[in-house]
């Protein structure tokens, strides 16, 4: 043997070998036990007894165990347990009524051992006896099964669970026989579901004991998604700029466990960029999470301002006059979610009033500015002039007036001029006239004119009694009639023709009752 003993036990067991157990040896009372094989002729350690003593007994049963009871340890022992040789193991047993060691051990026919006599602290002799085991026993073992880890209060796992089936013999019963009970079981192999795990039990007395339990194991996550809707109902994606103030939604689902509570809708009103984000957790406590975004939300209007500028590049002031093309330009911005539309460059070049031009700016969201700019006053076309020259003819070193006549007919007359009418030469001379309008735009005429030598004859007025002209051959006086005098003739500029030579009348000449604007009048020859 691998360790000295005395007042061991020795059992031949049904496999041939043969079990020593216990015993006093050099370091005192033994636990140890070892294994005799014939056909070897070795020995091997088992399991050690779970209380060290000698003086006891061991007897094989017909289950193929073998009971070691009483003996002294600490103290006399009253003690019992079972070797599994399956399992190369010891279990406890029942105790015996009574500590006893030296005593005798016996397997009656029934099953049971009988306890008989021994010695008890040291000095007191035994004449009592007692069974192990009870040869009535019909009832089969019963289980109190456990589970690690341990169900939620919803009665669900979310990992394997391991079911220990705790079996116990009636009272009074011969007890269990380990090697034939199941002791553990798994569902390691089973998977997702409600699974009903099966287990049975042999007691000494070969009763068979069955039983049943269930485990829910639910190792999925939940469902959950998110979808949004803005405040007109409408569908909202993320990523995309609105508006209006964003709901958003979820909705779970298990196919296992359930999910008890889903997450509420979560809105969102304020400007910004956000992230919703819920968790759903099933009845078995696995965890889903859900997020949804990101969510942009710009409620307020675009940034716009008209500005004007005229053909020149110089600026241009609403409700002014010009005579250049006007472009109106539009300053756009937006600091959220950014321009998507700013109005294009206005060109206003025809002549008239434009009360307003408008400008539309849109941002990404959908918030829209307008902004106007006017009245836009265009005026290209110069004024127009109708000079005047009175009187007209004017008399040598006479006076006369020009007057321009101007008229515009969009922006109106700013001003208008003449020069002066010089009247120190005789014959046909002019004047210009200028006038600008209240847009810039500036034109200029002339006007011609006639200085006479001699007072002016307007038709149907005498003017200047000049008298009789000394003009007729030999001496003869206007108004007699001479044989041969020449033809006379009064242009309309105050001269007179007389034959192929033109005599401007003067003042100084000979006068005799001679009113030459008679003559002028009647436009008619006369011979003198």
């Amino acid at each position: 043997m691998s360790t000295a003993r005395y007042y061991g036990t020795t059992t031949l067991l049904p496999n041939g070998k043969v079990l020593v157990a216990g015993g006093y040896g050099a370091s005192g009372y033994l636990a140890s036990a070892e294994m005799y094989d014939p056909a070897t002729g070795a020995w091997t350690a088992t399991g050690s007894m779970t209380t060290a003593r000698y003086g006891h007994t061991a007897t094989l049963l017909p289950s193929g165990q073998v009971l070691a009871a009483g003996g002294i340890g600490i103290s006399d022992l009253a003690s019992a347990e079972l070797y599994i040789a399956a399992a190369g193991a010891w279990t406890p047993t029942g105790s015996m009524t009574a500590a006893r060691d030296f005593h005798t051990a016996t397997l009656l026919p029934s099953g049971q051992v009988l306890a008989a006599g021994g010695v008890a602290s040291g000095s007191a002799y035994l004449a009592s006896a007692e069974l192990y085991g009870n040869p009535g026993d019909t009832s089969a073992p019963t289980a109190s099964p456990t589970q690690s880890p341990a169900a939620n209060a919803a009665g669900w796992n979310n990992t394997d669970v391991s079911v220990t089936w705790n079996w116990t013999d009636n009272a009074g019963g011969v007890g269990i026989d380990p090697a034939n009970c199941t002791t553990t079981s798994s569902t390691v192999s089973l998977g997702d579901g409600s699974h009903t795990l099966n287990a049975t039990c042999k007691d000494l007395a070969g009763n068979t004991g069955t039983a049943s339990y269930t485990v829910k194991i639910d190792k999925t996550p939940p469902t959950i998604t998110a979808t949004a809707v803005r405040a007109d109902s409408t569908a909202y994606i993320a990523g995309t700029w609105t508006n209006q103030t964003v709901t958003v939604s979820f909705a779970c689902g298990d196919a296992l466990s359930g999910v008890p509570l889903c997450p509420a809708n979560q809105v969102f009103s304020a400007e910004g960029v956000f992230t919703a984000i819920a968790n759903a957790t099933d009845a078995a406590g696995n965890l889903a999470v859900a997020t949804f975004g990101p969510i942009q939300i710009d409620k307020t209007s675009p940034f716009i301002v008209p500005s004007a500028t005229k053909a020149d590049s110089t600026p241009y002031t609403a409700g002014t006059w010009t005579n250049q093309s006007v472009t109106i330009h539009f300053t756009c911005s937006d600091a959220a979610s950014g321009l998507a539309i700013c109005p294009a460059d206005q060109v206003l070049s025809a002549d008239g009033v434009t009360a307003l031009v408008n400008g539309v700016s849109a941002d990404y969201a959908g918030n829209i500015a307008s902004s106007g700019f006017g009245p836009v006053w265009i005026d290209k076309t110069p004024p127009t002039l109708s000079p005047v020259v009175s009187p007209n003819p004017v008399a040598l070193n006479g006076t006369a007036t020009a007057t321009a006549g101007a008229a515009d007919a969009l922006s109106g007359v700013a001003s208008q001029s003449c020069g002066a009418v010089l009247t120190g030469s005789p014959g046909t001379a002019s004047v210009t006239c200028t006038a600008t309008d209240n847009a810039g735009n500036t034109s200029s005429t002339s006007a011609s004119y006639v200085v006479t030598s001699s007072a002016i004859y307007s038709p149907g007025v005498q003017t200047t009694d000049f008298g009789s002209v000394n003009i007729c051959p030999g001496g003869q006086t206007i108004p007699a009639p001479c044989s041969n005098s020449l033809v006379l003739k009064y242009g309309i500029d105050g001269s007179v023709t007389f034959g192929s030579t033109e005599t401007v009348l003067t003042e100084g000449s000979p006068k005799s009752g001679f009113h030459p604007g008679q003559h002028h009048l009647h436009g008619q020859p006369d011979c003198w």
